[in-house]
C-alpha cells in the first residue's frame, strides 16, 4: 500500500476530439467559453470544501487526516485548450487546500497543437514542474489518421519552449498500432522521438472502445469483447518489442507495463495509483478512492464524481456518483492485478501481511497455470510479469479476476 497521496483535476474540454479517443472530454466548437469558465470555477469550488466529499462516504471526519500531498495531476481532456489562469487557479487553491509533502510532483497533460511558451510559463510559475505532452506519434500520415490536430514539427516546438521555461521533467505519450502504420514508421517515430530527449516516456498500443470515433469510421463490431485491436497480434507484438528494446537502449528502463523513464523520473502520480494510494479526483467525472487506513471504514472507498459538464458547471449534479466498498476479494484482485503491472511485481510477503492469507493459496489456478505458461515468473517473495508476460498482460490480469 503506498504511503503517497494525489489529488487528480479532470479539464473535460479539448480542442477536438480524436478517433480514438473514449476518454471523457467535450469538444471547445460543442460548448462555450462561459460553460469552459463556470466549470473551472466549480472545480475550485469542489477543492475549497473537499472535506464535504470525505463525509459524504460516511467517515467520522474527527477521525480522518488526510496525508500529505505528494502528487498532483491535471489532466483531461486538454488542459491546455483553456486559459492558463484557470489552471494557476486550481494549482494555487489546491496548495492552500491541502498540506503538501516536500518536492511534490505537478504535473499537466498540453497538446503540442495548444501549450504556447506564453501558457507553459503560467502554469510553470504557479508551481508545474512536470509536463506530459500528448504526442503520439512522430509520423504526419499517422497523425492524421489519428485525428490528431498537430504535426510532429509542433512536438518538437513545445519541447523546446518547455525546456526554455524551465521545466527538467517532461514525459512524452506515444501509441503504436494505428490503421496504415507500419513497423518502419513506427521505429522512426520512436527515434524522432528519443531525439527530443524526455525524461520519460508512456508507451500504448492502440485499442478502440465502441464509443471511439474512429471504431465506427473502421466497422468496428464490438459484442462482447472488452476493446477491439485495430492491428493484428503480430504487429502490435513486433512493435512492443521493439519500443522496449529501443528505449530501454537508450536508458528509459521500463518501471511499468506503459512507463519508461530515466533514473529519477518516474510517474510519482501513477505509481501511488498502481500502490493502490489514496487520492481524490475533482471535475466531471472525476474519480477519488481513500484506503481504509485514511478512513477508518471497513474498505476502501471508490467514488467518481458525476460526468455531465452541464450540471456540473451550474453545481447541481451529484458530486457522488457510483461509490464503491473495496474489500475482500475484490480488494485481493485488485492489488494482484495492480502490482503486476509493475517491474518489481507482487511482493508477497506485503499481501500477507495485508490479507492474513497467501497469494499462492488465495490465487492457486491462476498461479500454477501462468506460471507453467511462463508468463508469471518468481524469484522469493517476489511474483512478477515474465518477458512475455508484458506482451500478454491482458490476458495474465484476466485470469485473476
Amino acid at each position: 500500500m503506498s504511503d503517497g497521496f494525489g489529488i487528480y483535476v479532470h479539464i473535460p474540454f479539448c480542442r477536438r476530439k480524436c478517433g480514438y479517443c473514449d476518454f471523457h472530454s467535450i469538444p471547445l466548437t460543442q460548448t462555450s467559453q462561459d460553460t469552459v469558465n463556470r466549470t473551472i470555477d466549480q472545480v475550485r469550488a469542489e477543492i475549497a470544501a473537499h472535506t464535504s466529499l470525505v463525509e459524504a462516504i460516511g467517515a467520522d471526519l474527527d477521525q480522518v487526516k488526510l496525508p500529505d500531498v505528494t502528487s498532483i495531476y491535471i489532466g483531461g481532456g486538454t488542459p491546455s485548450a483553456v486559459p492558463a489562469a484557470g489552471i494557476r487557479a486550481i494549482i494555487s487553491d489546491v496548495m492552500k487546500s491541502f498540506q503538501m509533502a516536500d518536492e511534490v510532483e505537478v504535473t499537466v497533460e498540453v497538446n503540442p497543437d495548444t501549450a504556447s511558451q506564453d501558457w507553459l510559463q503560467t502554469v510553470f510559475d504557479a508551481g508545474a514542474n512536470r509536463i506530459s505532452i500528448g504526442a503520439q506519434s512522430m509520423d504526419e500520415t499517422v497523425l492524421h489518421t489519428l485525428g490528431r490536430p498537430h504535426g510532429p514539427g509542433d512536438v518538437e516546438d513545445t519541447v523546446k519552449a518547455a525546456r526554455a521555461v524551465g521545466f527538467a521533467h517532461l514525459s512524452l505519450d506515444l501509441i503504436y498500432g494505428a490503421p496504415e502504420e507500419s513497423l518502419e514508421s513506427w521505429e522512426q517515430t520512436v527515434e524522432a522521438a528519443l531525439r527530443v530527449q524526455p525524461e520519460h516516456f508512456s508507451v500504448y498500443g492502440l485499442t478502440l472502445s465502441p464509443e471511439a470515433p474512429m471504431a465506427a469510421e473502421l466497422g468496428c463490431r464490438h459484442g462482447s469483447i472488452r476493446e477491439w485491436e485495430v492491428a493484428s497480434e503480430d504487429s502490435l507484438a513486433a512493435k512492443h518489442d521493439l519500443a522496449v528494446t529501443k528505449l530501454e537502449a537508450a536508458g528509459y528502463p521500463r518501471y511499468e507495463l506503459c512507463s519508461y523513464g530515466v533514473e529519477g523520473h518516474r510517474s510519482r502520480h501513477n505509481m501511488n495509483y498502481w500502490a493502490q494510494g489514496g487520492y481524490l479526483g475533482f471535475g466531471p467525472g472525476a474519480h477519488s478512492h481513500l484506503p481504509a487506513k485514511v478512513t477508518g471504514l471497513a474498505g476502501a472507498m471508490r467514488w467518481c464524481d458525476g460526468r455531465s459538464v452541464d450540471q456540473y458547471s451550474e453545481g447541481a449534479g451529484n458530486q457522488i456518483a457510483d461509490m464503491d466498498v473495496v474489500q475482500g476479494a475484490a480488494a485481493r484482485t485488485e492489488m494482484v492485478c495492480l502490482a503486476l503491472r509493475m517491474k518489481e511485481g507482487l511482493d508477497m510477503s506485503t499481501y500477507r501481511a495485508r490479507f492474513g492469507s497467501d497469494f499462492v493459496d488465495d490465487f492457486s489456478g491462476p498461479y500454477a497455470q501462468l506460471s507453467e505458461d511462463q508468463l508469471l515468473v518468481t524469484f522469493g517473495d517476489r511474483v512478477r510479469l515474465s518477458a512475455e508476460g508484458w506482451l500478454l498482460a491482458d490476458h495474465v490480469m484476466a485470469q485473476f479476476i
